[in-house]
């Protein structure tokens, strides 16, 4: 494929009912682990509108080897990450044939939302779905967000592209050397907010206790995602300049929101988020250019 990705017949960090489609270039590979920031959507299932759409940083894509088996990463070409990797017309094709397969699962297996991962064919770009299965239910009826009552500009830190629903206070971890951790020479614990570049399958054992996940890289599906759906825990990927930001914070109290997608400096106090603040997170606007800074939201 020269572009793939994921679909979902819902958006899965909050339960909206749009269509969230998660790609980048290459093979699926680099979207489902979380390997790079991917380019996201938020489609309007009847209309088909653009509801939201966030340009990631997609720095490598993994490839096949030429001439031989196996699969290789290599670097993204400046002038290809500062683009969508699938154009507006694409996207409306990918959204129109997921809603398609959910209805039809729906009918025949009462499945009320649909995960998806699909391909762009190099040659022809035919869209290929791969593969779909259901999606476990959502539910948003209590979810903490900071109270921007309490909240200064200058206790702004960063904003992540992607993210799991809630809120939490904790003690800055920022890990950079994942073979210090196996070593025992550095650990997390139960009141850690975890800080690094990324996560995969060996960080399972280490990630029992804790209170929170924020990553440089990541997608819709990339590890600490599912690690946070799993242990039902506050999760923030996509997150620019992230190490270099939080380092100087190492040992100090922040606070994370995934609705928001914010870091803050300190504790900041929490209350339940209302109907109206998840509305304003998915407001219909029509597609835009993108602009050049890295991973913003449209």
């Amino acid at each position: 494929p020269e572009v793939a990705g994921t679909a979902f017949s819902v958006e899965v960090s909050t339960g909206y009912p749009a269509i969230h489609i998660a790609a980048s270039y290459g093979l699926g590979e680099a979207v489902v682990s979380g390997q790079v920031t991917s380019d996201e959507w938020l489609i309007d299932p009847a209309s088909l509108i653009t509801i939201k759409r966030v340009r990631g940083a997609k720095k490598e894509m993994c490839v096949t080897t030429e001439g031989e088996s196996g699969t290789v990463w290599v670097d993204v070409p400046a002038s290809k990450r500062e683009l969508f990797c699938i154009e507006d017309a694409k996207i409306k094709e990918v959204a129109e044939i997921i809603a398609i397969i959910q209805r039809v699962y729906n009918s025949l297996f009462g499945y009320e939302h649909i995960d998806t991962e699909f391909g762009i064919d190099a040659n022809s770009r035919e869209v290929r779905m791969l593969q779909s299965r259901p999606v476990v239910e959502l539910d948003t009826n209590t979810v903490e967000t900071v109270d921007p009552k309490g909240v200064n500009f200058a206790d702004e830190i960063v904003q992540g592209t992607y993210s799991l629903l809630g809120a939490v206070s904790g003690r800055c971890n920022v890990i950079k050397d994942f073979e210090a951790l196996v070593r025992g020479e550095i650990k997390i614990d139960p009141n850690d907010i975890l800080v690094t570049a990324k996560t995969s399958n060996y960080w399972n054992q280490y990630l029992t206790n804790l209170k929170g996940i924020i990553t440089l890289d990541g997608s819709p599906t990339a590890h600490p995602m599912l690690i946070g759906r799993e242990r039902n825990l506050p999760v923030i990927c996509g997150v620019p300049r992230l190490i270099e930001l939080l380092q100087p914070l190492h040992g100090l109290t922040i606070t994370m929101d995934g609705l928001s997608k914010w870091v803050y400096k300190g504790e900041k106090a929490l209350r339940s988020a209302t109907r109206e603040e998840f509305q304003l997170q998915f407001e219909v606007q029509e597609p835009v250019k993108p602009r050049a800074d890295d991973g913003i939201k449209d």
